[in-house]
């Protein structure tokens, strides 16, 4: 994503671990520098949703910095909607409220439905926090729903790479 008619510029780095138990040591490294993320789960897996929220989340919260954005911009997201989920909309809108989290989406990464509005949204979430940090908001700028002054638009397509850096090979 890449920020016009403002002066805020974000470097942005993604790291997926997938869940997966052996990246646990470096998780809590990410947590301290982030100022943002998407906790995204399987809507068609119960067990997925469940760890998101009671292991993921419970992890994020503890080692997050009391002064970082990240508590406060973390997206719980449902993955795979184009599967038959076990997770449904009710149940997913409920954890968020009883979670106490702002930010929520639903998305399907085979089709795209939902993830660029997913990112974006947590994007202008951590800038309003940045900025209301620094004794401003763009939501006091932004009207009824509007982004003034805030325009997201897709940056040209790069290089894939690993989470590492290294290139990745797409055959």
């Amino acid at each position: 994503l890449l920020f016009t008619n403002t002066t805020y510029s974000p470097p942005q780095q993604n790291c997926q671990t997938a869940g997966q138990e052996r990246y646990r040591a470096i998780t809590s490294s990410h947590y301290r520098r982030a100022a943002g993320a998407l906790l995204v789960y399987d809507v068609s897996d119960k067990k997925s949703f469940e760890n998101a929220k009671n292991s993921w989340l419970v992890e994020l919260q503890e080692t997050a910095d009391d002064d970082s954005t990240l508590k406060q911009c973390t997206m719980l997201v449902g993955n795979k909607t184009d599967l038959t989920p076990v997770v449904n909309e009710a149940e997913h809108q409920a954890s968020v409220k009883i979670l106490g989290m702002a930010l929520s989406a639903r998305t399907s990464a085979k089709t795209g439905d939902g993830v660029n509005s997913a990112f974006e949204e947590l994007v202008v979430a951590v800038y309003d926090a940045d900025k209301e940090k620094a004794g401003g908001s763009m939501r006091n700028n932004r009207g009824q729903g509007g982004r003034q002054g805030l325009r997201l638009q897709p940056q040209q397509e790069q290089p894939k790479r690993g989470c590492c850096g290294g290139r990745r090979n797409n055959d």
